[in-house]
């Protein structure tokens, strides 16, 4: 009875096969309603918006002196800050100018520090000649002020002037010299 059906259910599977295909639209109906879909496409489809007028662009020369580009690293210093480099003004501290305070921080090595009761001290060299710091002290021509002191670092906090005439804070850390471990 297998043998049977199956030729039967072939025969089927073809003329079912066969009638799908002529239900398929031809190309030209195809192209057709494509195009009949583009013009209602057209005719419903608002205008764009007009672009704003705009003013007429002025372009205006570089005009500086020497080899400065505006692309560069050189840059014109605000003239608050001229006035404020120019001046030996000092943002408010306690007590006159400290020793240490003349000598930029790149020539100060932090070398070492010494624990007398509670009260640490680090011992700075300068120029060969060897400072005792303590917390409070005045370091460097940014009236960095000594904030805390550690076995291996001194920090100090830096006041920089801001070009409207402001200070500004920036922490700053003085490692222990490698060589003096």
């Amino acid at each position: 009875m297998r043998q049977q059906l199956a030729p039967c259910c072939a025969s089927l599977v073809t003329i079912y096969l066969l009638c799908a295909c002529s239900q398929q639209e031809s190309s030209e109906q195809l192209q057709a309603w494509i195009a009949q879909a583009g013009d209602r496409a057209r005719s419903t489809a608002a205008a764009p918006a007009p672009m704003p007028v705009t003013a007429s662009f002025q372009p205006r020369p570089y005009l500086l002196d020497g080899d400065a580009t505006p692309f560069g690293t050189h840059r014109q210093a605000a003239p608050a800050a001229q006035a404020a480099a120019q001046s030996d003004e000092r943002p408010p501290q306690r007590g006159p100018r400290q020793l240490l305070e003349g000598l930029a921080l790149d020539s100060l090595q932090l070398v070492g520090t010494l624990m007398q009761g509670r009260e640490i001290s680090a011992l700075v060299q300068a120029g060969g000649t060897l400072y005792r710091v303590r917390i409070g002290d005045y370091l460097g021509p940014r009236f960095g002020h000594v904030q805390r002191i550690t076995d291996s670092a001194l920090e100090l906090q830096e006041l920089l002037r801001k070009t409207d005439g402001g200070w500004t804070a920036q922490v700053v850390v003085l490692p222990i010299a490698v060589d003096a471990r």
